[in-house]
């Protein structure tokens, strides 16, 4: 029979990612109970199951039940929402379980409009400058989102003579897009932010701002 079980004996096993996305799915983790020589450890009726702890500390510390699953293997469950370098550990009698990553990495899921945020838009603006909107992108959990690639945002007006306009541009590194001369065309996707009222002679008399994908 194998002997008391021993945290530093014991590990994780499996492959750790090199990032994980926060949130649904949860993510799982498995270590094996060993005895100091490295035996596996027997659960039954008569020893029960050993007192392990595991949490995953980072931007927020979460608490997982550890679960014996068959054998001398349990695994422990997290579904953490802050992205950021999170730690694992488990421990047995305050000893850690050998074998974990040093920090997991929890990355920002997609980009999730109803989270974004409108910063600042112009009140007018005339045709043929320069004129800067600032979003705050984020995702569902309202992290910020990184990518921006593939994002651009949209600004609808009017002019003097109540034709409507439409400005597209992408988003730049700092959340920040800057809008040309009109061009014709309406941009789909979902609305987000609001309207500015415009200064009496210029160009553009109301802004609608959108942001898509």
């Amino acid at each position: 029979l194998p002997g008391e079980t021993v945290a530093a004996a014991s590990t994780f096993f499996g492959e750790f990612e090199a990032e994980y996305v926060v949130g649904d799915p949860a993510k799982v983790f498995f270590f094996k109970a060993k005895d100091q020589y490295g035996n596996d450890q027997k659960v039954d009726a008569f020893t029960g199951v050993d007192p392990f702890v595991a949490q995953l500390v980072g931007p927020e510390t979460l608490t997982s039940e550890v679960v014996h699953e068959e054998g001398n293997t349990y695994k422990v469950t997290f579904t953490p929402t802050i992205a950021g370098t999170y730690a694992l550990g488990v421990t047995l009698d305050g000893a850690l379980v050998s074998g974990a990553t040093p920090s997991l990495v929890f990355k920002h899921t997609g980009l999730d409009v109803t989270k974004t945020l409108l910063v600042s838009v112009p009140a007018s603006a005339s045709a043929g400058t320069q004129a800067a909107v600032h979003v705050k992108l984020a995702d569902r959990y309202g992290n910020p989102f990184f990518d921006n690639s593939k994002v651009q945002v949209a600004v609808r007006g009017t002019n003097k003579q109540r034709e409507g306009v439409v400005l597209v541009a992408s988003v730049a590194a700092q959340g920040a897009a800057s809008f040309p001369a009109p061009a014709p065309g309406a941009p789909a996707g979902a609305a987000r932010g609001g309207s500015e009222p415009g200064r009496a002679g210029r160009p553009l008399r109301r802004v609608h701002t959108r942001l898509f994908q």
